[in-house]
């Protein structure tokens, strides 16, 4: 019973960022357990290449290259999966982040641009994309879930992190108010706070005596992967969470357990 409550089969999800990292392991993930997937990235190659990765798994796949921080084409790529599959069953975003973006600095050397470009790309994109979700969902009549990845950084302050970790925050409060506003629908949204995971865009940044002091802080003695990230994913978008709404899930391999902790001792 447990097992097939797991299962995607018939359903359909909208991964945004899923073009790598944690977003291509979340739509693996999904076509694993039988679902529909659309890839949707900025880079259409990426998209391209991604979907040809999950296709592998044997489910219905579909690329879509498109910038969600504009609403027109988050409209777009709600018609183009609808025209294609009917309609969604879950939203995932993964986009987000600061590094390559913006500079790691002090609130006060903060560029009022920098801040503008981190708020959109953390936060705003994530609520167009939940907007859309939210109306789609809401006019066929039907339950279905959104999904966010958040970070411990919303959770916890840290040096050098105030548009990220505003971002971040507000991400997590957002979770809790579309939890409220849409559960008479059957609409469930939960939020996943990754501590520190190893992807293909991070593991360049990282040098030895990085990954040796994190495996230090960490409680389970290593960074994360991005396939431990998508195992609880695939729970929080499954009829397993069919009671699990207004949640951010903590994956950090035990660094919030610490005190006191701060990601200043891993040099931020």
């Amino acid at each position: 019973m447990y097992l097939e409550r797991l299962r995607m089969t018939g359903k359909t999800a909208i991964v945004a960022g899923g073009g790598a990292g944690m977003g291509l392991a979340i739509a693996q993930a999904i076509a694993e357990a039988g679902g529909r997937v659309a890839i949707v990235d900025l880079d259409k190659a990426r998209a391209d290449k991604a979907a040809r990765d999950v296709s592998a798994q044997g489910t219905g796949v579909m690329s879509l290259a498109a910038n969600v921080t504009d609403s027109k084409e988050v409209d777009r790529v709600v018609s183009e999966v609808t025209a294609r599959w009917g309609g969604f069953d879950s939203m995932v975003t993964v986009i987000g982040g600061q590094q390559g973006i913006a500079p790691w600095v002090n609130a006060g050397e903060t560029k009022e641009a920098d801040w503008e470009k981190l708020l959109n790309l953390n936060l705003t994109h994530a609520f167009l994309l939940a907007k859309a979700a939210m109306n789609h969902y809401v006019k066929r009549g039907v339950p279905g879930s959104f999904l966010s990845i958040s970070s411990v950084n919303g959770l916890l302050s840290a040096p050098r992190h105030a548009a990220y970790g505003a971002a971040k925050a507000g991400l997590i409060s957002l979770t809790r108010t579309l939890a409220l506003e849409y559960g008479n629908k059957g609409i469930r949204v939960n939020s996943i706070a990754p501590g520190t995971i190893m992807t293909e865009r991070s593991a360049p940044g990282y040098s030895e005596a990085d990954i040796k002091r994190f495996n230090g802080i960490i409680p389970l003695g290593r960074i994360g992967k991005t396939e431990e990230i998508a195992s609880v994913a695939l729970f929080l978008l499954s009829d397993l969470a069919a009671y699990v709404t207004g949640q951010t899930v903590v994956v950090d391999g035990g660094v919030m357990a610490t005190y006191p902790f701060s990601l200043q001792k891993a040099d931020s």
